[in-house]
């Protein structure tokens, strides 16, 4: 998910929209969106899954309830979720998703696949140690892995 409504909140020259809008209010649009794409049954894997935090807004409540909620999505529409490092390039400074989210994910049996969002060749596979840590952290022992569509597994290496 990159918009929201006619707002491609992504986009570093549309960051002001944030400042404009409640924080709180726009993670629970963006979250319906993400648990409104995992139920479309298009997508294997849902990506970057807490992509609104990119620039570094996030709301001063505690996500856990809207974490809860989005990972049960995922779990009913059979997705996985993309553990994606190139949160650690932006003003996020993090690896998307949160670790609550990712072990909430873990908690009810959603599969996780790896992702470094590359744009060029350099970044492929970025960070990747880091993101194997976290997946550790949050209880995961394989990775989901793809081939046509079908989805199969890897053992998660140390």
């Amino acid at each position: 998910v990159h918009h929201i409504d006619d707002w491609e909140f992504d986009h570093p020259d549309l960051i002001d929209r944030y400042s404009q809008n409640d924080l709180l209010d726009l993670y629970r649009l963006y979250f319906d969106l993400v648990a409104r794409s995992a139920a479309s049954g298009l997508f294997d894997i849902i990506a970057h899954p807490d992509l609104i935090k990119k620039f570094g807004f996030r709301p001063a409540a505690d996500l856990t309830d809207l974490y809860r909620e989005t990972a049960r999505a995922l779990a009913r529409a059979g997705v996985c979720v993309e553990v994606n490092t190139a949160g650690l390039f932006y003003p996020a400074a993090e690896i998307y998703p949160a670790y609550g989210f990712l072990a909430l994910c873990r908690g009810m049996g959603v599969p996780a696949a790896l992702g470094s969002d590359a744009h060029a060749p350099g970044q492929v596979g970025r960070c990747f140690d880091q993101a194997v840590t976290l997946l550790r952290q949050a209880g995961y022992d394989r990775l989901a892995v793809f081939r046509e569509r079908k989805r199969s597994y890897v053992q998660l290496w140390r």
